[in-house]
């Protein structure tokens, strides 16, 4: 066989380093290369390289986790740093060994992105769609960096056994905690926080407000039990720079939103219990916006529905329309400034809610009511919401609905059409009404 000259030979070998190199670049420009969808395969890379995990969590149905992978993981600058640091692995939060990530890490929205140890300590972690690239280097240049100081949840669990009772350490740990998503950990460091005060006076108020979250809690009833003081010591503009609110509106919302989210919780898990510890809790609350009041009675209508106990959730609608709306109409109808309002940013948001959920519970009456009355009692706070906010297809719908079930099948449709005219803007809920319509029309049951 004929050699090729040594020429051919230095000129095949610096082409093919030459294709090599262009192509580790290629493989690079194309963004996160994903070294494996199994979790071991990625520790063992993770223990021989010296690098931590990087964990993108999601599922099959997550619409912000396909966005990630199609705008920010291709990004050829987002490979550069993720690649050279990190192991990279994506696993689906359901499936395999997703669930035991899931509640390790505590997971609670998708997509989670957790940096760990290949000792599975947690380092860093975030959640959600990123916009630009930009936030989701950040995260992970952070991560590197605790790596870089030795940062570890393991190590800040063994120092925290160690000074669970020094105040300082705590108010460090807490924001730490919050950092990282570990709410059942936060939640007992600050019920320990509380604990370990001498007297009220000597809480850090500002660092309680910004990271108490859950409303059965004894850090929160620290709160509760000490609104005077809290009141006094919360510095909003430290907190919340940017919010124009007063410092009253935004302490009260602040306590509010607690009460309204575990009421939420407890609706969603069915735990009555929890409820009424919340509703209990909302009692102890020394001031409460306008609006505050209705959203207490319309959540407990709703809980009481999901409880399939209809006599306890009527009993709750006529509270809202016998008693609290009638006392907050005339105040709502004279607000023209954002001082009297409160919480609302104009008299017109304001109005609008009143509106809203006014109509809500006339809409509660017709589904769940089969008296005369209620759907009359239905009729006139439909009515009330088309005072505050005309035309409104929802509230005309309403309206008509009620007329349809006390038997006055004309001005029902008459109704309806003015609900049809009015949503043209709207194609689903413009088919739904049109849809009502001819079931009017033809005598039929409705909803």
């Amino acid at each position: 066989m004929k050699k090729l000259p040594s020429a051919i030979k230095r000129k095949s070998a610096l082409l093919l380093i030459v294709l090599l190199i262009l192509s580790f670049s290629q493989l690079e420009a194309q963004g996160i290369q994903f070294a494996s969808s199994d979790l071991a395969t990625a520790i063992n890379m993770a223990k021989q390289q010296n690098k931590l995990l990087f964990i993108d969590m999601y599922t099959d149905w997550c619409g912000p986790c396909k966005m990630m992978e199609k705008e920010i993981f291709p990004l050829e600058k987002v490979g550069q740093l993720y690649n050279e640091n990190f192991i990279c692995c994506r696993i689906n939060a359901e499936k395999t060994v997703g669930p035991d990530l899931v509640k390790k890490y505590e997971v609670e929205g998708y997509p989670t992105f957790l940096f760990i140890t290949p000792e599975g300590d947690l380092i860093a972690k975030g959640i959600g769609y990123k916009e630009s690239p930009d936030p989701f280097i950040e995260l992970g240049r952070s991560a590197i960096h605790k790596k870089e100081i030795n940062f570890s949840v393991s190590k800040m669990r063994e120092r925290y056994e160690d000074n669970k009772n020094n105040k300082e350490f705590l108010a460090t740990y807490i924001p730490q905690l919050d950092s990282l998503g570990l709410k059942i950990e936060l939640e007992s460091v600050l019920n320990q926080y509380c604990k370990i005060l001498k007297t009220p006076l000597d809480a850090d108020f500002n660092l309680l407000i910004k990271y108490v979250f859950k409303v059965n809690s004894g850090a929160f009833d620290f709160l509760l039990e000490n609104q005077v003081a809290a009141y006094q010591y919360f510095n909003p503009d430290s907190l919340f720079p940017n919010e124009k609110y007063s410092k009253q509106v935004q302490f009260e919302g602040i306590f509010n939103n607690i009460i309204i989210e575990g009421m939420m919780d407890a609706i969603a898990k069915k735990n009555v219990d929890e409820f009424n510890q919340a509703i209990a809790r909302s009692k102890k609350m020394d001031h409460h916006s306008p609006k505050f009041p209705l959203s207490i009675s319309a959540f407990s209508a709703q809980f009481y529905t999901r409880m399939q106990d209809t006599v306890a959730a009527i009993r709750e609608l006529h509270h809202f329309s016998d008693t609290l709306l009638p006392a907050i109409l005339p105040v709502a109808s004279s607000l023209d400034s954002l001082e009297a309002i409160q919480h609302q940013t104009s008299k017109g948001n304001y109005l609008a809610y009143l509106a809203h959920i006014t109509n809500v519970t006339a809409d509660k009456f017709l589904r769940y009511s089969k008296l005369n009355s209620d759907f009359q009692k239905a009729l006139s706070l439909s009515q009330q919401s088309l005072k505050l906010k005309p035309n409104e297809p929802e509230y005309l719908n309403t309206s008509a609905r009620s007329y349809y079930l006390l038997k006055n099948k004309a001005q029902a449709i008459k109704i309806q059409q003015q609900a049809i005219e009015y949503s043209k803007d709207n194609k689903s809920i413009n088919e739904k009404l049109v849809s009502q319509l001819a079931d009017m029309q033809a005598g039929k049951e409705i909803i």
